[in-house]
């Protein structure tokens, strides 16, 4: 995950437990780590183990960060073992982004992952970092465009 050079890390799994989310943590130290909780029970083991990128229905306690409504952009299926095209990742990017400010989306892999092939679960990484590298750079571009104006 970490050569992915992915800005979150997930488990890959549907519902996460303790043990799971601190194995990600493990495997990629130097990123941070959002965890799937099914219900309050769930979500407070994952708070007392240390998360705090909680993806959740459920009231979180503690100094955890839930995510509730933020817009997602499903760049990868987890269940496809097929690898996505990033510039058709990059294009539902840019469709999402007129439904609100880039600011405020997440650019994610679908659940499944977990039961895909190594090979193929860091392709579709792969694939989903760069297509939101290239979404990434023509918002920037189209900010500086707006901002400074084309060279006279």
């Amino acid at each position: 995950m970490e050569l992915a050079d992915l800005d979150v890390i997930t488990t890959g799994c549907g519902v996460d437990q303790p043990d799971s989310w601190q194995a990600a943590v493990s495997a990629v130290p130097h990123r941070p780590a959002m965890a799937l909780a099914a219900d309050v029970e769930s979500a407070d083991g994952l708070v007392a183990a240390g998360c705090r990128l909680i993806c959740t229905d459920v009231a979180v306690a503690g100094r955890a960060y839930r995510f509730v409504d933020e817009r997602c952009v499903v760049g990868v299926d987890g269940f496809d073992q097929s690898i996505e095209d990033p510039s058709d990742i990059a294009a539902r990017v840019l469709a999402a982004c007129e439904d609100g400010p880039a600011a405020e989306l997440w650019v994610v892999a679908g659940p499944g992952l977990s039961e895909l092939p190594v090979a193929v679960v860091e392709a579709k990484l792969r694939a989903l970092t760069d297509g939101a590298r290239q979404a990434r750079l023509w918002l920037a571009k189209e900010q500086f465009d707006r901002d400074w104006g084309p060279p006279s």
